[in-house]
């Protein structure tokens, strides 16, 4: 493709319409322009001349270094490069104003020069800089000498040049700011369906389509062919139409964020969108084994070989928790890199480089990655590239045939050997190349350590909420409490005696700000609050003449207190200079009028910094937690469900106060093998706590003896993966080290996965084997053998069936209330162990014409929606009585959901044949007859594309309708004074009146007690 093909345009063209037209009317209308000239003088610089009329003389001025834009829209200052992305003025994109870096910079400048200079001005070059500085403005609009206010219109940005594709689409970005809808017909052409973030800034930001440019102002579609109506990233994604809107938006959100290799290599399929420029090449063809390999590829986890992290090392070393993709939206961290004769071997020896699981994939329906694994092998052996572009794929016959003219399989299934052993896998698996990239989220980078209390991690509501509800109230003191400890008071009572306060500094922080205001509070030796009107003491700001208080009738306010939580108030400034004006005006002997006029002015800043001192914040629970790390998860089975495997710098960051409490502080820093050592002691010693966001309950809180590992990720057992609710695609988990004994003692009584199962057997569901753990657990279950070895391990005996999840829960929730909930993990643990063990050796993997024989079954296409309907309700019952779980063309995937392992049935069909009619972005039904094995049609991909869009949208609403329940249904109901503060929306009116009634609160529910710190 023609690198021009994606060139942005209209950058240049309206900065050169601003700069030539609109701004030299701008000007004439505002000043006595009589010249006005421009001239580049280089690539990113021009000169402005401008004379202005001055009586009977002219002033010329020149202005040089101002920044324009290159051909390709990008602009550079002081050596760093920006572009400025157009906005929309409303959502209809058909209708809209597209306003680019020219209408933007020109409201910029009118907004600026919103006078109008009188005629006997006298100018002289210096004023004419003073009422003109062009230069600094146009430095202000891209933000580079300050922040320019934000009523003055700009979007302009660092440019992102992660790599090739990052800045053409960057350069083709749209910001809309009206998202009333967050798909319309008049999106379709205009902006790429697949290309918008997948987090709050869904609808709001888009990707211009390939066939779509603005022109004077619009947004206007030049080439309205399907393939046009993609985004540069998306059309650069081979076999497109056999992928989920889900997984293609992932997959092209994640091509830019690939890091740039130092030698380029083409990928082996190509979409024949991709440009003719070197650069652009990120990734890696590897020979790729689409099948489950224990826990190193479970839950979006992935395992490497030697040869293949060898060549992915840029800019560094891959290291475990280091993530990669592939352009259909497959993620997931690297779990573990292990020598080439450790892989999955080819049945002449070769060893395969990177095995990816594929249990889920008929929920994914992420097919394209199954089509180019062959596609990958043909093009390899014809060696040169297989060009798929979007809605032009093969068919089967095609795949089929090439395979085989060219010596291959013609299925692309190959008998597979584990490791060194040779042991053969029971089932032959797919495998083929893949083009896989390395993304910017490096675990090294991800690796984070907080011992300072001024940089700790953040806590709030939501994690109080669910450490409260659990009775985790040492936790609770230590991470919201002692976050207020400098470090070296930490380090005296890092694991060992008390901490040396109890005070909670939020409390703290509120008795000032209270006391800043004339409320005095007392925490009396029976454990109660009192509260009382009182003037600030200390440094004070005495006020000019008293004011009205702002919450209480018939009181004044004399002064307020002026210490340094006053003084950083934002509102502060504007009280002390209103203050300073009314008392030069008493001291003036000024009308009286005027003195009302600045008491009132007074009153109104008083009044302001009052309500900021005391918001509804304030009394929300918040800190930032100290002895604390964070790191990305990988998965692990090294390691017992009560324990954690920490990285090495993280281990002696947090338990380093300890050992230098110990040890000599020198023998600490060199590590020695003394102190290596202690510390492997101490930790064995020790819970630490994992922490994974969202939280909504105690689950996703977990305690674990750490463990030290030698690189940058955080080993999870996959127990605690399943209770913290965490996933191996990039996740980042918390580490707090509790640090008083009682804190130490409740970790382990109430915090890990046993403690939890006991407080809460509810807990035994999320806890159940799932995925490719149930998969191998049922597939064991096929056999006498396999049933008998079950009963061994469930301590019961197995009907003549298929074990499935339900079967279980239903075994382990018996077992837990005969045996208790040590022993239930321990039964849950030799489960997992052991699934993870059978999927391996029996090959689960997936056909790449999956589904055929429900295919050659299909009606017509052209079929009414019941017709249709009809055939595939047929076909659910077709699957649903299928019991052959070897056979090669769906057995797999059945298996996986009718044990309950994971995904369902109209999800199979989906794959293979289609589903029912969904509705497109006009509301009308469009019916889905090709399944992702198929491929599907433009006008069922873009359907599809609608629900998805609002799928994404709706999940991040759900979290914060579930976020907004939790703090209502859960926050204090006490009548106390604090209990009131904490559900009022003006907490000062509550105090006040709580201290001009002398109030003393009992402190009897938790909460207030928790928050003041007792």
């Amino acid at each position: 493709m023609d690198n021009r093909a994606l060139l942005a345009d209209w950058h240049k063209a309206t900065f050169e319409q601003c700069i030539h037209e609109w701004l030299p009317a701008l000007l004439a209308e505002r000043l006595p322009l009589v010249g006005y000239h421009v001239s580049s003088t280089g690539t990113y610089t021009y000169q402005m001349d401008l004379t202005l009329s001055s009586g009977q003389e002219e002033v010329a001025v020149t202005y040089q270094d101002l920044p324009q834009p290159d051909e390709e829209g990008v602009f550079v200052l002081d050596g760093t490069r920006y572009a400025v992305a157009p906005y929309a003025s409303s959502g209809d994109l058909a209708e809209a104003d597209i306003l680019c870096v020219g209408e933007q910079l020109l409201q910029y400048c009118q907004q600026l020069l919103n006078y109008q200079v009188p005629d006997a001005v006298p100018w002289n070059e210096s004023l004419v800089r003073a009422w003109l500085p062009v230069d600094r403005w146009m430095r202000e609009f891209f933000g580079v000498d300050q922040r320019h206010p934000s009523d003055l219109p700009s979007t302009a940005q660092w440019l992102d040049e992660t790599n090739w594709l990052a800045t053409r689409q960057h350069l083709r970005r749209l910001y809309i700011n009206d998202r009333a809808r967050l798909f319309i017909p008049a999106h379709f052409g205009r902006v790429c369906p697949f290309e918008v973030p997948e987090g709050p800034n869904i609808g709001r930001i888009f990707v211009l389509a390939r066939g779509a440019a603005i022109r004077s102002g619009k947004l206007v579609v030049l080439d309205d062919r399907p393939t046009a109506m993609l985004g540069p990233e998306a059309s650069m994604i081979p076999l497109l139409e056999h992928d989920h809107p889900r997984g293609l938006l992932m997959g092209a959100n994640m091509l830019r964020q690939w890091v740039r290799p130092p030698v380029p290599e083409v990928a082996l399929v190509q979409s024949g969108n991709e440009p003719e420029a070197p650069e652009f090449w990120c990734g890696r063809n590897f020979l790729t084994a689409l099948t489950s390999w224990g826990v190193d590829t479970f839950d979006n986890g992935l395992l490497l070989s030697a040869s293949a992290a060898r060549r992915l090392d840029y800019p560094r070393t891959v290291e475990p928790g280091d993530k990669i993709s592939n352009r259909h939206g497959i993620k997931g961290v690297v779990s573990r890199i292990v020598p080439d004769e450790q892989m999955p071997h080819l049945e002449d020896g070769t060893p395969v480089e990177l095995v990816v699981n594929v249990v889920g994939l008929h929920v994914q329906q992420s097919f394209g990655m199954v089509r180019e694994a062959l596609l990958g092998r043909i093009a390899q052996a014809q060696d040169a590239p297989f060009v798929a572009p979007p809605f032009a794929s093969p068919d089967e016959q095609a795949i089929q045939a090439a395979l085989v003219d060219n010596g291959l399989p013609a299925d692309g299934m190959e008998a597979l050997t584990i490791g060194t052993s040779g042991e053969p896998v029971q089932q032959r698996c797919t495998v083929g190349w893949i083009y896989w990239g390395r993304l910017t989220h490096m675990a090294q980078e991800k690796l984070r350590a907080f011992l300072s209390p001024q940089d700790g991690q953040r806590r709030g509501e939501l994690e109080y909420f669910a450490l409260r509800n659990g009775e985790a109230f040492e936790t609770i003191h230590e991470q919201f409490h002692t976050s207020a400890l400098p470090p070296h008071e930490l380090a005296d009572g890092a694991g060992g005696g008390q901490h040396a306060s109890r005070e909670a500094p939020q409390f703290t922080t509120l008795t000032r700000r209270l006391a800043a205001i004339g409320i005095q509070t007392e925490l009396t030796d029976e454990r109660q609050l009192a509260f009382r009107l009182a003037p600030p003491a200390g440094d004070v700001l005495q006020l000019a003449r008293p004011v009205l208080h702002p919450w209480l009738k018939g009181q004044q306010l004399t002064s307020i207190g002026a210490d340094s939580v006053c003084r950083d108030q934002a509102e502060y400034p504007a009280l002390v200079a209103a203050n300073t004006r009314l008392r030069r005006i008493l001291a003036s002997q000024a009308p009286e009028s005027l003195a009302r006029q600045a008491l009132d002015q007074l009153t109104a800043h008083v009044h302001a910094f009052c309500k900021a001192m005391i918001t509804p914040a304030q009394l929300r629970f918040n800190a930032l937690a100290s002895s604390s790390a964070r790191a990305v998860a990988v998965p692990t089975l090294d390691i017992q469900h009560d324990q954690v495997g920490l990285p090495e710098e993280m281990a002696w960051f947090l338990f380093g106060p300890r050992l230098r409490r110990e040890l000599d502080a020198e023998e600490v820093e060199r590590r020695s093998e003394r102190a290596s050592q202690r510390l492997d002691q101490l930790m064995e010693q020790s819970w630490v706590i994992l922490n994974r966001a969202p939280v909504f309950d105690l689950r996703t809180f977990a305690a674990c003896h750490p463990v030290r590992y030698p690189d940058a990720a955080l080993h999870l057992h996959p127990l605690v993966s399943r209770q913290i609710q965490t996933d191996f695609d990039g996740d980042q988990v918390a580490v707090f080290l509790p640090q008083s004994p009682a804190a130490q003692q409740e970790a382990g009584t109430r915090l890990t996965v046993a403690a939890q199962l006991s407080h809460n057997p509810a807990l035994i569901k999320a806890l159940l084997p799932s995925h490719e753990v149930m998969w191998g657990l049922a597939w064991l279950s096929l056999t006498p053998e396999g049933r008998a070895e079950l009963a061994a391990l469930l301590n019961v005996s197995l009907a003549d069936t298929m074990l499935t999840q339900a079967m279980l829960l239903e075994q382990l929730q018996t077992q837990l209330k005969q045996s208790g909930s040590q022993q239930t993990v321990q039964m849950l643990e030799r489960l997992w162990r052991r699934g993870f063990e059978q999927a391996r050796s029996a090959g689960l993997s997936i056909h790449p014409f999956a589904g055929s024989d429900i295919r050659r079954q299909r009606p017509d296409h052209n079929v009414a929606t019941g017709e249709w309907s009809d055939w595939l309700a047929e076909q659910t019952e077709y699957l649903g009585a299928s019991v052959d779980y070897t056979d090669l063309d769906h057995g797999t995937q059945l298996l996986t959901v009718k044990s309950g392992a994971l995904g369902d049935i109209l999800q199979l069909l989906a794959l293979y044949a289609g589903q029912d009619a969904v509705s497109d972005v006009n509301g009308d039904p469009v019916i889905i007859t090709h399944g992702y094995c198929d491929g599907l049609t433009p006008q069922e991909l873009y359907a599809q594309a609608v629900g998805s869009r609002q799928s994404f949208a709706d999940i991040l609403t759900e979290w914060d309708v579930i976020s907004k329940q939790i703090q209502e249904q859960n926050r204090t109901k006490s009548y106390h004074v604090l209990g009131r503060a904490m559900r009022s929306p003006e907490p000062g009116m509550v105090f006040s009146h709580a201290a001009l009634q002398h109030e003393v609160d009992p402190l009897l529910d938790t909460d207030s007690r928790l928050f003041v710190g007792l």
